[in-house]
């Protein structure tokens, strides 16, 4: 498993949890990889399914930053992702503001445009976020 973030702060906190959280055979099996915002950094196949939560909409470049993530997942290979629905929602302290949320239907559409399939997309099994899942085409 490979946990990927831009900010080097999450990544420091990822490693050091691991040690406490995860045991010794659990801990060779995550690695910690620090990214650039339009660069997951991922290798050619390197992985079956990428999970994204609640990152989507902070993405500049989404389109092709999909394209360079596609890269890295294996033909017939899946993303999830999982973001904020875009409508009115109890205000918590960690909902991003409405006028930056991006619309479910905006990310199939997005994903469509990278080259992904289309497999599932979910605005009901929870409650503040809907969760679209793609497929490389192989």
């Amino acid at each position: 498993m490979i946990a990927i973030d831009i900010d080097r702060n999450l990544v420091n906190y990822i490693d050091s949890i691991r040690t406490v959280e995860l045991s010794d055979a659990d801990q060779n099996k995550l690695e910690t990889r620090l990214a650039d915002p339009n660069d997951p950094h991922l290798k050619p196949n390197e992985t079956n399914v990428v999970l994204m939560v609640n990152t989507y909409l902070y993405l500049s470049n989404r389109i092709e930053y999909l394209q360079n993530l596609k890269k890295g997942i294996a033909p017939g290979g899946k993303i999830i992702i999982v973001d904020v629905k875009r409508h009115r929602l109890p205000q918590g302290e960690f909902l991003p503001p409405l006028a930056i949320r991006v619309p479910q239907h905006q990310v199939e559409d997005e994903l469509e445009q990278a080259g992904f399939q289309l497999l599932n997309s979910d605005d009901t099994s929870l409650i503040y976020q809907y969760m679209v899942v793609a497929q490389k085409k192989p």
